[in-house]
């Protein structure tokens, strides 16, 4: 087996979604789990442009992440891509480079599946959205751990009331 055709086997052996794309995002390997992943074979994604095929929602400028890639030669973070039936996903991404190549370097980029977008999603129509989600989920775990404890608190204070007006008498004082 070719070098090539031994890199392509393992490629498609990963179970994530992982294609190799220009830096500009031109895809030049495409494996079979983002085939699944996403809907299009690799002779539909093979020579489009990732970020375009993909609708890629990003959480910064796509020039800032360029640059972060350059400079670290990686980048993760969560993006938001669409497949080809329209269902908007969202996933975890790392991008590297190869460290010998430098900036000529390929991009191998790894998406991890996160989950299904709602089409209404808020995250999708303002660059806060997911800060609000996040906010509203700290607030429901704050209140889901400390709504018991204020509770006991209050069952504290009122036998403390109670015990407080009763005679000292039966406590032998």
């Amino acid at each position: 087996m070719k070098a090539r055709e031994l890199q392509k086997d393992w490629l498609n052996r990963s179970a994530n979604s992982v294609f190799v794309r220009g830096l500009e995002g031109e895809i030049k390997a495409w494996n079979t789990a983002a085939e699944r992943r996403y809907g299009w074979a690799a002779e539909q994604a093979v020579g489009n442009v990732s970020h375009l095929l993909l609708s890629t929602v990003f959480p910064d400028p796509l020039p800032e992440i360029n640059q972060q890639l350059l400079e670290r030669g990686y980048w993760e973070g969560e993006l938001i891509h669409t497949l080809s039936n329209g269902r908007r996903v969202k996933v975890w991404s790392r991008w590297e480079l190869n460290p010998e190549r430098g900036a000529s370097s390929d991009v191998i980029e790894t998406n991890i599946p996160l989950g299904q977008i709602a089409p209404e999603s808020a995250y999708l129509k303002s660059p806060t959205g997911d800060l609000r989600a996040l906010r509203r989920r700290i607030i429901r775990t704050l209140l889901w751990w400390t709504a018991p404890a204020l509770m006991l608190l209050a069952a504290f204070a009122v036998v403390a009331f109670l015990t407080s007006s009763l005679p000292l008498a039966h406590l032998g004082h």
